[in-house]
């Protein structure tokens, strides 16, 4: 028993001897240039890896592609309809998990502008948020 008291007082001992700090730790201008320094190099990685990737993909802007989805309709979870358009021709593409499958040939462009998109339904939803809703609904009860 008194082993385990005096085992127990030795360990405590250089606890007990160690001088105590109430001060608080202070941050230099070292430690912050590193870190400011570490930063502007993981961000300089950043815009070279995007300079990188421009140059692999022949440097392609998202808009100025020459092959454009033009529409697209689900059939199903995984299954969509999707019209393509390169440059002046326009294919029907099948889209399945497995596969990718031309289903027509377009002999001329359809003309999109002349097709609204959406139900008749989201067409007057859109109206109406875009704040030309109660314009259209005088001029349809007017009819």
């Amino acid at each position: 028993m008194k082993m385990t008291w005096l085992a127990t007082l030795l360990l405590a001992l250089p606890a007990a001897a160690a001088p105590r700090s109430d001060t608080v730790p202070t941050v230099g201008m070292s430690e912050i240039t590193t870190v400011i320094l570490g930063l502007l190099f993981v961000i300089g990685i950043i815009f070279a890896c995007a300079w990188f990737m421009r140059r692999i993909n022949g440097g392609t802007a998202v808009n100025g592609r020459a092959i454009k989805v033009l529409a697209v309709t689900p059939l199903g979870a995984k299954e969509k309809l999707v019209l393509v358009g390169i440059g002046q021709q326009q294919l029907l593409l099948g889209i399945t998990p497995q596969q990718i499958t031309t289903l027509h040939e377009l002999a001329e462009p359809l003309d999109l502008q002349s097709h609204p998109e959406g139900s008749p339904f989201a067409r007057q939803l859109g109206a109406l948020i875009g704040g030309k809703g109660s314009q259209t609904q005088k001029d349809s009860t007017a009819e």
